[in-house]
């Protein structure tokens, strides 16, 4: 047992020259490219956006931190993904059936994630396009009332009676808006 020690503190150092040095460096440039491309989609957004006359400049405020946060939490997952596949390497794993594995894996969800996906992407839509925003009458199928909260995933409308609807985006097809 006192050999097994030896023989790993003896191999730790060139090891850590070798290898730690360069995980140390994939970890600051991980986190130095999505701070960096924060700025940079921030910039681009808030440039991007069209100025709507129907909106005050705190709902176009609102609207800009929506989009910035989508896409600036979808940057962070993948800069930190990349980092970690690079990291694993570096312990000399073999990261190609690793990544056909999270390949299968990831078709797998995707078919049973499809509703999910299909409800965040016309969220998405939703909030560039600036159909409705909180506080605007609309309908929605057969269902009619005040919009309360929009996130990418469901529209939450109350209507006179007071009684609260969660409308999956997904599944808004046709909506009128009696605000605008």
């Amino acid at each position: 047992m006192n050999e097994f020690f030896r023989n790993f503190i003896e191999n730790l150092g060139p090891w850590f020259y070798s290898h730690g040095i360069k995980i140390i460096l994939i970890i600051i440039g991980a986190y130095l490219v999505r701070k960096f491309a924060g700025v940079f989609i921030d910039k681009i957004i808030r440039k991007a956006i069209v100025s709507n006359n129907f909106l005050s400049g705190e709902a176009e405020k609102k609207r800009e931190d929506t989009l910035i946060k989508v896409f600036e939490g979808a940057l962070r997952v993948i800069i930190w993904l990349a980092a970690v596949l690079m990291i694993v390497s570096e312990f000399g794993i073999n990261i190609g059936p690793l990544l056909a594995g999270v390949g299968v894996i990831g078709l797998a969800v995707g078919f049973g994630s499809q509703y999910v996906l299909r409800d965040f992407f016309t969220g998405l839509f939703i909030i560039l396009e600036n159909q409705y925003r909180v506080g605007d009458m609309i309908c929605v199928g057969k269902v009619c009332g005040m919009v309360e909260s929009i996130n990418l995933r469901v529209t939450v409308l109350r209507d006179t009676d007071g009684i609260i609807y969660y409308v999956p985006n997904g599944e808004i097809k046709i909506v009128s808006n009696k605000t605008k």
